[in-house]
Parts: C-alpha cells; sequence; structure tokens
C-alpha cells in the first residue's frame, strides 16, 4: 500500500501479507501506528471515470512494453 499526502508531502508506506488466518502488517520505515492511523481515517470516494482512465493508461504500461 502506498498513498501520498494531496498538497502535502507526507506519505504512508506499508505491506500487508493477507495468509489462510493471519494477517501481518509490514510497514515501510516509519511507525507502525502511522499506517494504522491512517487506515482508520481512510475514506473511499467515487473515482471520476475520466481522471481514472488516464491514471490507468499511465500506471499500466501496454503489453509488450519494457
Amino acid at each position: 500500500m502506498y498513498a501520498e499526502e494531496l498538497g502535502g508531502t507526507d506519505f504512508i508506506s506499508a505491506n500487508l501479507y493477507l495468509g489462510g488466518t493471519e494477517e501481518h502488517l509490514r510497514p515501510c520505515e516509519m511507525p507502525a501506528a502511522k499506517v494504522v492511523a491512517f487506515l482508520k481515517g481512510f475514506a473511499t470516494h467515487e473515482p471520476d471515470p475520466a481522471t481514472e482512465s488516464a491514471r490507468a493508461r499511465i500506471e499500466s504500461p501496454a503489453l509488450g512494453e519494457d
């Protein structure tokens, strides 16, 4: 998981491993409490289709590109 602060320089970075009966949160060079606080306050939004399709083209290179 990676998230950047809108209009700022802060970020959250962590790996979450989901197993059969276990879950492991591994923050990336930051306190686990910072990641947990972010997740507790996390809210989703309805994506703008135009913005999301442009973002998908940028983040997902076409097949065959290196």
